[in-house]
């Protein structure tokens, strides 16, 4: 799946986006077209599920003011488990 931004002015705005909550389970595209966008993020939360795309770790590396990440767990899996998904994917 391509994603690309074509509203006009949508990347004005996503260069000011400061505060972002998500699922890491959508498009690893999505996560890596913001990551060429957004640098502002200041306060990222993302609702961990059993899927983690590569460009949740592209968006993250870019930011050049993250203040807060929150992580949110699914239900159904240990904690152990969720944490070495999170961690070996980032």
């Amino acid at each position: 799946m391509t994603f690309n931004i074509y509203f006009i002015g949508a990347k004005d705005c996503l260069k000011n986006l400061t505060e972002l909550c998500c699922s890491s389970d959508i498009s690893t595209e999505i996560f890596y077209q913001l990551s060429q966008t957004c640098y502002n993020i200041q306060s990222l939360t993302i609702g961990f599920e059993r899927t983690i795309t590569d460009g949740i770790a592209d968006l993250i590396s870019v930011q050049r003011n993250l203040k807060s990440f929150d992580i949110m767990l699914c239900h159904g899996l240990r904690v152990d488990e969720q944490t070495n998904i999170i961690f070996s994917s980032l």
